[in-house]
């Protein structure tokens, strides 16, 4: 983490991650965060393989300017899910909400 805070689901463990953390999820564990900060969160991401940065250039587009994105980001969880199929990437599960950061979620 290089900068802010996120709470990470791991398979059945969830825990907090500050700037200055190391965190390694294994391969082929669910996985899910959310920025809990109340400024931007930085990470740097390392994979064994570039799928998921393919991935993030087939959905993503690059910022204009440093801020976060609108949360309308233009696509839907259904392209999403055939766009990561597309990359040998699956997503299961719903992301984390905003309750399940407040009601005792970190194990």
């Amino acid at each position: 983490m290089l900068d802010g805070e996120v709470i990470i689901r791991c398979g059945d463990r969830t825990f907090v991650a500050h700037a200055n953390d190391y965190v390694v999820l294994p391969a082929g564990v669910e996985h899910t965060f959310r920025v809990t900060s109340a400024q931007a969160a930085r990470m740097l991401l390392v994979h064994a393989t570039d799928e998921f940065l393919n991935f993030i250039e087939a959905v993503g587009t690059p910022a204009a300017k440093l801020e976060l994105p609108a949360t309308d980001h233009g696509i839907n969880r259904d392209s999403l899910i055939r766009i990561a199929a597309e990359h040998e990437l699956r997503i299961v599960g719903a992301p984390l909400e905003e309750s399940d950061v407040h009601n005792g979620a970190i194990s």
